[in-house]
């Protein structure tokens, strides 16, 4: 499997909180959505004070019913039930997202797959 990093935004939002993030997105696009051979996409956008960071890979998705859920603490979609993990990775990525006043999201690959989308403000943290 071979990481496409494109050049990503900075940001005022901490490292460790961006490890975090992309630590669980990688992770989880390895673990659940690539095969030997397959390429994920790391990239970001900055646009008036919001972040837009993505993780994309080319593996069997997340169906649709299920792209909301899978953000909720201990929730792993159907399509994860023969690979361990835990359901924390992509609630702890919402709750980060929430902080920082953003959302994240999950949308099919074209061509099939998943890419998930994290944004926020680029500011300091808001209660929650």
């Amino acid at each position: 499997i071979s990481i496409l990093l494109e050049p990503l935004p900075t940001t005022r939002i901490p490292e460790t909180l961006l490890r975090q993030i992309f630590g669980n997105l990688i992770s989880n696009a390895i673990r659940y959505g690539s095969r030997v051979g397959e390429t994920i996409e790391v990239g970001g956008t900055q646009d008036d004070g919001r972040i837009q960071y993505f993780v994309r890979d080319h593996g069997p998705g997340i169906p649709q019913k299920e792209r909301k859920q899978i953000f909720s603490l201990f929730c792993r979609g159907s399509t994860s039930r023969q690979t361990k993990g835990t359901g924390v990775g992509l609630a702890i990525v919402q709750k980060i997202a929430r902080l920082y006043g953003g959302e994240a999201w999950a949308e099919e690959t074209p061509g099939g797959g998943t890419t998930i989308f994290v944004e926020m403000e680029d500011v300091a943290p808001t209660s929650g």
